[in-house]
C-alpha cells in the first residue's frame, strides 16, 4: 500500500500574499510609467525599423542604434568630404 502525502506550499498567511501582490502591481505599475515616458513615435520609420531589425537578426532597439550609428558617423563624413571638395 503507498501512501500519498499532500505538501503544500502556501505557507503564508492570505493578507501576506494580498500585500506582496500590491507591492509587486505597484512596482510594475511604476515600470510601465516609466517606460512610457522613455517611449518615441518614430512614424513611419518605425515598419522600417522593424524590417532592419528582422534583416539583421538584431534582438533589441539598443542593439539596432549600435548598428546604425557608425553608419551615420560614415555617412556625415563622406559628406564633409564632398562639401569640402565643392568648395574648392
Amino acid at each position: 500500500m503507498t501512501t500519498v502525502s499532500m505538501v503544500t506550499f502556501n505557507h503564508l498567511p492570505a493578507e501576506q500574499g494580498k500585500k506582496d501582490r500590491s507591492s509587486k502591481d505597484a512596482m510594475t505599475k511604476s515600470l510601465d510609467k516609466a517606460r512610457g515616458q522613455a517611449r518615441i513615435n518614430i512614424g513611419k520609420a518605425f515598419q522600417q525599423q522593424r524590417q532592419l531589425r528582422d534583416l539583421n537578426g538584431l534582438k533589441g532597439d539598443a542593439i539596432i542604434a549600435v548598428f546604425l550609428l557608425p553608419c551615420l558617423f560614415f555617412y556625415i563624413q563622406c559628406d564633409n568630404v564632398q562639401s569640402f571638395h565643392k568648395a574648392e
